[in-house]
């Protein structure tokens, strides 16, 4: 439940922060792998970093209940993921940085000589939070050690990490998404053809065959761009 509303939060912030801060300031930084510089909100910073805080904390708490095939990929790319998130910094970064992959070394350790021990699933919430805890030191680390600029970038270095291994869950996604509305659209027409008289079927699907274009025509009369 706490997982579908943090999903629901994250989906909000994101369409209140499209709306609001169209136009507004941020701060300003210029990405390594782009020849341009881009302007981000603070607040999109922040609601940024607790997802990302939030969605390892799930992550790992689910890993540590699976086997090694599972635990082990994982770990592998949350220690990647830490030594991006950590980033550049002074000694409070390389105390975080050192701690978190010591706490990750001793996890691991501990799960391949106990992962069959029911401990690992009897107290799932402390396990939680105490990942959740472990990221928001970084977060809090992220803001209040380093300036809005370099943040920023080790923010976008860090996001990416996610994004792009995200990739093939969304392909598969988009397959099911196709599936399901070629699946609805045949039932759908089959009920509208046994509703509607002979002939009024193909005058519905010219109808919606001019929507598209139609919308086509607003959305470049709006903005110029598709």
């Amino acid at each position: 439940m706490l997982g579908y509303a943090s999903v629901a939060a994250m989906l909000a912030a994101t369409l209140i922060l499209e709306l609001s801060n169209a136009g507004s300031s941020g701060v300003e930084f210029k990405p390594d792998v782009i020849d341009k510089v881009l302007s981000v909100p603070v607040a999109a910073m922040v609601s940024s970093s607790l997802s990302l805080a939030m969605g390892w904390a799930f992550v790992l708490t689910g890993a540590t209940d699976c086997g090694r095939r599972v635990f082990l990929p994982v770990a592998a790319v949350f220690f990647l993921q830490w030594i991006f998130f950590v980033g550049r910094g002074g000694a409070v970064t390389a105390f975080l940085g050192f701690g978190g992959l010591l706490v990750l070394g001793v996890v691991t350790v501990a799960h391949l000589f106990s992962r069959r021990v029911r401990r690992w699933r009897q107290y799932p919430l402390v396990e939680f939070s105490a990942w959740l805890a472990l990221m928001l030191f970084v977060v809090v680390e992220v803001f209040w050690a380093k300036s809005p600029r370099i943040a920023a970038l080790d923010l976008e270095t860090t996001l990416s990490v996610p994004q792009i291994l995200s990739m093939p869950f969304w392909v598969l996604l988009g397959v099911e998404a196709v599936d399901g509305a070629a699946t609805l659209a045949r039932v759908l027409t089959t009920r509208i053809r046994g509703w509607l008289r002979e002939g009024w079927d193909k005058l519905l699907v010219l109808l919606f065959l001019l929507v598209r274009p139609a919308v086509s025509i607003a959305l470049i009369e709006n903005d110029g761009i598709w």
